[in-house]
């Protein structure tokens, strides 16, 4: 009796083999009938048994089961396995890593992962237009390591990132973008921004625009970080050529007209009430031309008014009431520009200087 008992102990642990084999076997051949949810509930026992999660045939037959799953347009299919291309993903790496590349499961495998690519990063795509932007970088993130010579998903999860400022995958896309030596203005612009923003090294960041338009010569926004850089450091002469630069292809660009004008205002007053000017040609009620240029009247003004008080009575009446003419000229065209930026102020700082400055002023010109 007790060689009978155990020979049926060691006849059962036989089938069970067998059993889960034939696990493997039921997958393939539901798999192969479009049974998509049985061919996953065979081939999940299989990959979690003793007896056959080792084989590399397990998890390549996973990896193809559930890539279709994830490419199956049935909303039953899909609840069936939310994850199916991470799922995929691992299996088909799972089938590499027990063949070490050797094997028939390893090398369909391996081809069967450039195939996923793709969808990892359609799903990437479909994701950053759904706001989903930490799932895009995850996507992106393993089609880089499917073909990690491939610019794309550094490039796009650069833009995911962006979004949610993960200035860490910035950082690495582009350490990864250079060392495959990818040229481009937009990976010089996250380059220089986090030389400038995070390392806090804008001498740093000004050398690498520099190379940037070395290889980009006539960029606009390398050209405009150059400028920014140059502001930011102190180099005004630099700053100003560099404004100056911009202006030959953008010459009714405001903002630049007003940037040069402050950097002239520092060492040439002429100059920068003909750019004020130029300014207030386009726009006549912009709001920093007309500030500046009250403030550069008025200022121009007192030095004359301080003059004045120094002539002594004989040049006084040589020279003294031309003089005072001129001033009261300036006040006058201060006071005008001081009210048409008051018009158009809104921060409350703004008005109250130009409310000060408007009632020395008044107080001054003459009715």
């Amino acid at each position: 009796m007790k060689r009978i008992f155990l020979s049926v102990i060691l006849s059962g642990c036989c089938l069970i083999g067998v059993a889960q084999n034939s696990a493997v076997t039921n997958a393939i051949l539901y798999h192969r009938d479009g049974d998509l949810i049985k061919a996953k509930q065979e081939i999940d026992g299989a990959s979690q048994h003793e007896k056959t999660k080792a084989n590399a045939k397990t998890w390549y037959y996973k990896g193809l089961i559930y890539q279709d799953i994830a490419m199956n347009q049935k909303a039953e299919v899909k609840a069936a396995a939310p994850e199916a291309l991470q799922t995929s993903y691992e299996s088909y790496n799972k089938a590499v890593e027990l063949e070490q590349s050797k094997g028939e499961y390893s090398k369909m495998s391996s081809v069967k992962l450039q195939e996923i690519w793709g969808l990892f990063i359609n799903k990437g795509f479909a994701e950053y237009e759904a706001s989903n932007y930490k799932q895009a970088i995850s996507s992106f993130e393993i089609a880089q390591k499917i073909k990690p010579a491939d610019t794309l998903a550094y490039i796009n999860a650069i833009y995911a990132a962006e979004q949610i400022q993960e200035m860490n995958v910035i950082k690495n896309s582009v350490v990864k973008l250079n060392s495959l030596n990818y040229k481009s203005p937009i990976l010089y612009y996250y380059q220089i921004t986090i030389e400038n923003e995070i390392e806090k090294s804008p001498e740093k960041a000004l050398a690498t625009v520099k190379k940037g338009l070395v290889d980009f010569p006539n960029n606009k926004t390398l050209l405009e970080l150059q400028k920014n850089l140059y502001l930011q450091t102190g180099k005004d002469s630099e700053a100003a050529a560099s404004i100056e630069n911009l202006i030959k292809n953008n010459p009714n660009d405001i903002n630049l007209l007003n940037q040069l004008a402050v950097l002239y205002g520092k060492t040439d007053t002429d100059k920068a009430l003909h750019t004020y000017g130029k300014v207030l040609s386009i726009e006549p009620n912009d709001l920093i031309a007309n500030f500046n240029t009250a403030v550069i009247y008025y200022n121009t003004g007192k030095e004359k008014h301080q003059k004045l008080g120094t002539l002594s009575v004989g040049a006084y009446q040589k020279e003294g009431k031309v003089l005072e003419a001129e001033i009261d000229d300036l006040f006058k065209r201060s006071l005008d520009h001081a009210q048409k930026a008051l018009a158009k102020a809104e921060e409350p700082s703004d008005k109250q200087q130009l409310d000060v400055l408007i009632k020395e002023l008044n107080k001054s010109v003459k009715k």
